[in-house]
């Protein structure tokens, strides 16, 4: 931004573009099967990512889910009605159902540390 050689006009559309490629993002849904360690064990599960805000996972056999807390670095387990959720968001994400409002559990931000 502070080179000389580049219109202000140019740093302003550079500027604006970014913005809509986060705004864009962080309206996005992805469904993904990834490896991650769960209760010490290495386990193959699907992986929810909402836009910018939230990371969740459920196991394969749908009885464990959890979301990711940035603060503790770590995946917190969630309950049965966000277990079903999260299985409701994963099939938004695939395309397999229609969408809707989800109410998810969303780890609050830090206090600047992130």
């Amino acid at each position: 931004m502070d080179r000389s050689d580049i219109t202000l006009a140019e740093k302003y559309r550079r500027i604006i573009e970014a913005y809509q490629i986060e705004l864009d993002y962080s309206r996005t849904l992805e469904a993904y099967q990834e490896e991650i360690p769960v209760d010490g064990v290495l386990r193959t599960v699907d992986v929810l990512r909402v836009g910018r805000t939230g990371l969740y996972y459920q196991t394969l056999d749908r009885q464990g889910a959890a979301y990711w807390d940035n603060r503790q670095k770590a995946w917190v387990a969630t309950d049965g009605a966000h277990r079903r959720t999260i299985q409701r968001g994963l099939g938004i994400a695939s395309q397999q159902l229609a969408p809707e409002l989800l109410e998810l559990p969303v780890a609050a931000a830090g206090d600047g540390d992130e």
